[in-house]
């Protein structure tokens, strides 16, 4: 009896829990927050706002001058020369106040709960609630820039997809900077100075041995591990700074004192990694594993296939929720972990998660008019695919 109980009355208990937080969500009144995120018309604010920058910086304080807002207008519009309508732009000092011209500038989304205000907490909540977030944690920045001569750097916000970014900014000598920042469609301003750093510095090779130009090379805190972090395909949650490898496959990071977990990614690969390397090595080496994947046809019930589909790639973890293989159900999957990758099916119903690593693995599809189906895989150690087959109804 008390097992039946456990069988019947926790999956309730949980299912109960989920709707009655999807229906306060609907009705929930915070709709500023969320339509900051509602991507078609938050970019299409963002193009057609003509009034260039500044927007966000003229509410920084109240009772500012007229003349430092001025001011801080005719600075994104100085980074910004060859953009136009809002930006996101500061300047990169040292500690200083001297600019420091040729500073990288990344932006990498976070589907991470670190560091978030409440209200992104919520924000963020709710869209997985409603199916609307879905950053892949795997890949590098979406968006990379490098300062002027003055320091400054800026970016176009019609370029950048609306969510939340960690604003890293990197130079040689100096420790990195991380900033978080939420999208919204006025201008903002985020500055940063650096202190004194120190460097990780290495050569990336292929499975065969020989130099790769271009892998995406990251340093993330030894302990940022976590769902979707640390081991997993394409890198850890906390990382510090990012770079391509040169033609010879040497990259330089910029760290500060400590230890880091150094990875490396490219098209046709599988991760290279290197745990825990100490700030000041210069003769690390990053060896590629050969690439694999997995992929899949996505079939209608009368087994055609199904284009425009998309899916999402998560870890598949065990756990205790009565699921074996199958991990947490659903809706606890998508409230607590953002995919690894995400895919569109093409218009023979095909799809392709290139470059992972092996272990379990759980595919969520979604499609308009039809119902959100999941498949559980494994990519073992010695195969080079695997291979799925999904029927949505």
């Amino acid at each position: 009896m008390l097992f039946l109980m456990k069988k019947i009355l926790i999956p309730l208990s949980v299912s109960l829990l989920l709707v009655a937080l999807i229906a306060y969500f609907l009705a929930s009144d915070s709709g500023e927050q969320y339509e900051e995120y509602d991507g078609v018309e938050s970019a299409q604010q963002a193009t057609e706002q003509g009034g260039g920058a500044g927007g966000a910086d003229e509410q920084a304080a109240p009772g500012e001058g007229s003349s430092e807002t001025t001011d801080e207008e005719g600075e994104a519009a100085t980074a910004g020369a060859q953009l136009s309508g809002a930006l996101l732009h500061g300047t990169v000092l040292d500690l200083e106040g001297n600019p420091i011209p040729a500073a990288r500038v990344l932006l990498r989304a976070t589907g991470s709960w670190e560091g978030m205000e409440d209200a992104d907490r919520y924000t963020m909540f709710r869209q997985r609630i409603l199916g609307k977030e879905s950053v892949p944690v795997r890949g590098g920045a979406l968006n990379r820039t490098e300062t002027d001569a003055s320091g400054k750097y800026a970016f176009a916000l019609s370029a950048i997809k609306p969510g939340r970014y960690d604003i890293l900014t990197s130079a040689a000598g100096f420790a990195p900077g991380n900033e978080r920042w939420k999208w919204t469609s006025e201008s903002a301003k985020v500055d940063f100075q650096l202190g004194l750093g120190e460097v990780i510095k290495g050569v990336v090779r292929s499975p065969e041995g020989a130099p790769v130009e271009g892998v995406v090379v990251t340093a993330a805190k030894a302990a940022g591990r976590g769902w979707g972090g640390g081991r997993g395909p394409g890198g850890s949650t906390g990382s510090v700074d990012e770079t391509l490898s040169d033609a010879n496959g040497l990259f330089s990071l910029n760290v500060y004192a400590g230890e880091f977990d150094v990875r490396g990614n490219s098209t046709g690969y599988s991760t290279g990694a290197v745990d825990a390397v100490a700030s000041g090595s210069v003769d690390v080496e990053l060896m590629l594993g050969k690439g694999r994947g997995v992929g899949g046809l996505v079939m209608d019930a009368s087994n055609n296939p199904l284009a425009g589909v998309k899916l999402s790639l998560y870890e598949n973890r065990m756990s205790g929720f009565g699921r074996g293989r199958g991990g947490p159900p659903r809706g606890i999957m998508r409230l607590f972990s953002s995919p690894l990758a995400v895919s569109e099916s093409g218009a023979d119903g095909r799809f392709i998660f290139s470059d992972m690593e092996d272990g379990n693995f759980r595919i969520m599809a979604e499609k308009d008019a039809f119902v959100t189906t999941e498949v559980t895989g494994e990519l073992k150690e010695e195969a080079e695919k695997a291979e799925v087959s999904i029927s949505m109804a």
